[in-house]
């Protein structure tokens, strides 16, 4: 049995120490603030007792930044994270690893606000456009939930069938399907210009160049504030139609045709992709599609299907369903509007007054957009 000890002893530390005190005993405890005691346990440095941490496994009483450099600490003297440390709300709890893209995201913040589920598990996300996490902490794992994806696909990460091999035996494996909305919904969204087009021909990459800008999450709000291209506002105000008539025109005008039929077939692929899946989620889609918003764009499912996907993980696992409310993970960061002529094709009866109501921080103005709105800020972005 490995000498447990203590990293931190400020507010994380407390409650670290409350919740373990009865059961665990600490043998000592580091922190940067080292020569005295917590709790009547002496509180050493790193550097004084670095020599004989193999032989201990530590609790990680810090958060956010200080709990990296830790970490990484501990890495540079030979230490692996779930071997011989661990972040403080992973102890004595079961690891999931969650692996895919932003849905994925969603998902974690599904399970966290779950209090049953955060009592058993402790999640990591496995971001597919991230390094993947090293072989100890795959190996940690006890609960696997992937995202079906192929073999050679284009970030180059591994598959679903080598994520399962990656971690050890007896871990529970649950796969779910890619989740994206049929071309019908979005039909405005074929465009010959790439977003990445969009966002040069705006910013030019003579006067800036986004690859050594510092702040990616600021790169991520300017590549997305008009993102995608809309193939029919672009025709329309290079036409020279204003934007009122825009507006008027995708409301009221029948604008694209054979939506039924390939909505039915986007239905229908989503289906033949579920087949090897462990959880389905079409018939969710198929049922609810009409009262209810399930795509923000064709990338980004609502939170509605979220938290259905996340529902039927649960009963696999039997673990109680307890939505508090609590998600704040929401994928509306490139929500457009759905066409008049859709809805109408559809039967949708939902109203989509505003869009990017959670995220508003990716418009040009700060805030939710009307339609009038959304047209405007697209040409000011596309166009001057």
């Amino acid at each position: 049995m490995k000498k447990l000890v203590l990293y931190g002893i400020g507010e994380y530390g407390e409650k670290v120490y409350y919740n373990i005190a009865g059961t665990e005993n600490i043998e000592f405890c580091l922190d940067r603030n080292a020569g005295r005691t917590f709790h009547g346990k002496a509180v050493y440095s790193l550097e004084e007792k670095k020599e004989e941490l193999k032989d201990c496994f530590i609790v990680i009483a810090v958060e956010g930044k200080a709990c990296k450099e830790i970490k990484n600490n501990l890495r540079n003297i030979g230490l692996e994270e779930y071997r011989h440390f661990v972040e403080w709300r992973a102890f004595n709890k079961k690891l999931m690893i969650i692996y895919g893209n932003c849905h994925c995201a969603a998902l974690r913040e599904y399970f966290n606000s779950n209090p049953y589920f955060q009592k058993e598990y402790y999640v990591l996300w496995q971001n597919v456009l991230e390094d993947v996490f090293p072989d100890c902490i795959w190996k940690s794992c006890d609960l696997l939930v992937t995202q079906d994806i192929r073999k050679d696909n284009s970030l180059h990460m591994p598959s679903s069938d080598e994520a399962e091999r990656m971690v050890k035996d007896g871990c529970t494996k649950i796969r779910i399907p890619n989740l994206y909305a049929s071309h019908a919904l979005f039909p405005q969204l074929k465009s010959d210009r790439s977003a990445e087009e969009n966002l040069i021909r705006h910013i030019g990459m003579d006067r800036v160049d986004m690859e050594h800008i510092a702040d990616q999450k600021t790169i991520k709000t300017i590549y997305r504030f008009m993102a995608p291209p809309d193939s029919y506002i672009d025709k329309m105000h290079e036409s020279g139609v204003c934007i009122k008539e825009i507006a008027d025109s995708i409301r009221n005008e029948d604008i694209f045709d054979n939506i039924e039929d390939t909505f039915a077939s986007g239905i229908d692929k989503l289906k033949q992709r579920e087949e090897n899946c462990s959880i389905k989620i079409a018939y969710y889609i198929e049922k609810n599609y009409k009262n209810s918003l399930m795509f923000y764009d064709p990338g980004h499912p609502t939170n509605k299907v979220i938290c259905e996907m996340g529902r039927n993980i649960l009963k696999l696992l039997d673990i109680p369903v307890c939505e508090t409310g609590g998600r704040s993970y929401i994928m509306d960061l490139e929500e457009v509007f759905i066409y008049g002529c859709v809805k109408r094709a559809l039967g949708l009866t939902f109203e989509q007054n505003f869009i990017r109501i959670f995220s508003p921080q990716f418009t040009l103005s700060g805030r939710a957009l009307t339609l009038e709105d959304y047209i405007e800020q697209y040409i000011v972005w596309n166009y001057e």
